[in-house]
């Protein structure tokens, strides 16, 4: 991972005592290894999202560096994470 994002846990590192009723978020980060188009077509794979929707959110990435990609329950959300990280992103769970 590059940038100055080694405050980025891993998904397996988050703590799983999540609190009931809480919505977490999928946050992906910019990496100078995957490409505006392998954001786009992972964010649409894994996470569910519309072309249009994943477009936005690698926008964003890459402008900004990072971007909550999906609000939800910890469970699901950490599938994602889990998916994700296989493809060598750059994501944690907050």
């Amino acid at each position: 991972m590059t940038g100055n994002y080694s405050t980025v846990e891993s998904c397996t590192e988050v703590e799983t005592s999540q609190d009931e009723g809480r919505v977490n978020k999928l946050i992906v980060y910019k990496d100078e290894i995957h490409s505006f188009n392998c954001y786009v077509e992972w964010l649409e794979k894994i996470c569910g999202h519309t072309k249009q929707d994943a477009i936005a959110c690698a926008t964003v990435i890459d402008y900004k560096g990072m971007c909550i990609v999906k609000h939800g329950s910890y469970d699901v959300l950490k599938v994602m994470c889990s998916a994700l990280e296989k493809e060598g992103f750059a994501v944690e769970i907050r």
